[in-house]
């Protein structure tokens, strides 16, 4: 099983959370409403404007059990009212502080993600520079959904959970429960086995899986800021403004960059997707959507492409384990996509040139291999593009990306660019519309699986 649920980091594998709602971590003003999940950025630009921590939560005043439950029975009917949709069955309501939240992650982990799989993910990230081989993934995972989620929807058990120290509904916890709900409403009204959201969707094609999740969190997003537009007073957001912070100690905080992007990319890029949508035809363009599912996140960037519904290119997972001897294992396969592409290659080039080179992307998948004796990596990633133009433009990318990575020029062959270190070697084969990059221990090893793959 994989943790990469929101392309690497978010999903059903840990703990079926189909959505989390994390702590607020960007200052929004473009769009005339503020919510958890913000946007004001281009596709992989950052633009995190922490909000001022504070020392303990504000205090609300004292809320009884049929106080708070006639809000949420409110909440409830203002979302369905926005959205033009009927629930099917009462959601359970729970509400944890962050100390019963950890409690129940370890207990999910236990049963859905063992450190042996969170060690898999790692090198899979490893061999794409993306983590360092030692990170402690698996207790990384236990803090993030600790420390920085304000709630999510279970649909294996059809609850929503609403992660507060305050013990009460003001605007921060108000709005996460017309969030989760909106998710609670999805799975009633399509079903997400249905959909697709399961582990086994994810294995075999994290692109689709990653475009549903886009979809599903982009219109949480949009009916999230559409009902606070609608029911917020000022004293709400005065309020929210007071509460929904970010811990500058969190676990978010201590991730990686390209790991911060990725957490909000649902959520980011996903809104843009929905609010597309929305902008066009009204709610009933983002139904439509469920009709016609984006399959990558390439979609999701570009909604031309989603308008054209161009399908990704059948790419095969390159058989490298027939180059390998007993000793090795597949510890990762998968596809990358577009985003994916744009997040390995900006961790050595400008964001803005990334992005360019893995814009012309077609189809994609990579397998990564390990040795546990000799504590070796080998990698193999074949991907497709549009264009002639476009695969020399990710070639141009990959040059500049693997000398800074690699710290040497690369060797320029016919057709190819190769790396030597001394500890690795490492190549990228290139034809007209289709490229190869392999990471090896040695050349031997990389010619071996070269010709395995029959590049």
């Amino acid at each position: 099983m994989s943790s990469r649920g929101t392309s690497i980091a978010i999903g059903v594998a840990l703990a079926a959370f189909l959505c989390v709602c994390m702590l607020a971590i960007i200052a929004i003003g473009a769009i005339g409403a503020t919510f958890l999940f913000g946007v004001s950025r281009q596709v992989v630009a950052t633009n995190f404007t922490p909000l001022p921590p504070l020392a303990t939560p504000t205090p609300l005043p004292t809320q009884t059990a049929d106080d708070m439950n006639a809000e949420m029975d409110l909440i409830e009917q203002q979302v369905k009212d926005v959205r033009g949709w009927q629930s099917t069955k009462a959601v359970a309501r729970n509400f944890y502080d962050n100390a019963q939240l950890r409690d129940y992650n370890i207990k999910s982990f236990e049963k859905d993600y063992s450190p042996e799989e969170a060690r898999d993910d790692v090198l899979g990230l490893a061999a794409f520079a993306l983590l360092d081989p030692s990170f402690d993934l698996y207790n990384f995972y236990i803090d993030l959904y600790s420390e920085d989620i304000l709630g999510f929807y279970d649909p294996d058990v059809s609850e929503l959970f609403i992660i507060t120290e305050r013990g009460a509904l003001g605007a921060v916890e108000r709005t996460t429960f017309a969030h989760e709900y909106l998710h609670a409403l999805q799975d009633q009204n399509h079903g997400f086995d249905a959909l697709g959201w399961n582990d086994e969707s994810y294995d075999d094609d994290a692109q689709r899986f990653g475009a549903l999740q886009a979809l599903m969190e982009g219109e949480a997003t949009l009916l999230e800021s559409q009902w606070e537009e609608q029911y917020f007073t000022q004293a709400d957001w005065d309020d929210y403004y007071a509460n929904a912070y970010a811990d500058p100690d969190s676990a978010y905080f201590r991730a990686p960059e390209w790991l911060q992007k990725d957490f909000y990319f649902p959520y980011d890029q996903g809104y843009q997707f929905a609010k597309s949508l929305y902008d066009r035809g009204g709610w009933a363009e983002v139904d439509q959507a469920y009709d016609r599912l984006p399959i990558s996140t390439e979609m999701i960037l570009h909604l031309d492409k989603y308008d054209d519904y161009e399908e990704p290119d059948s790419v095969s997972a390159p058989p490298i384990l027939d180059a390998l001897g007993s000793d090795w294992r597949v510890v990762d396969t998968n596809s990358q996509g577009e985003w994916y592409t744009t997040l390995i290659l900006e961790q050595y080039i400008d964001g803005q040139d990334a992005a360019k080179a893995a814009a012309g992307w077609a189809g994609d998948r990579y397998t990564v291999a390990y040795n546990e004796s000799t504590e070796q990596i080998v990698a193999a990633w074949r991907l497709t593009w549009d264009t002639t133009a476009d695969a020399e433009e990710f070639v141009d990318a990959f040059k500049e990306y693997g000398d800074a990575r690699f710290g040497v020029a690369a060797a320029i062959g016919g057709g190819s660019l190769c790396w030597g270190t001394g500890e690795a070697d490492s190549c990228l084969y290139f034809t007209p519309q289709a490229t190869l990059w392999i990471l090896a221990p040695d050349e031997a090893t990389l010619e071996k699986v070269r010709d395995a793959i029959g590049f």
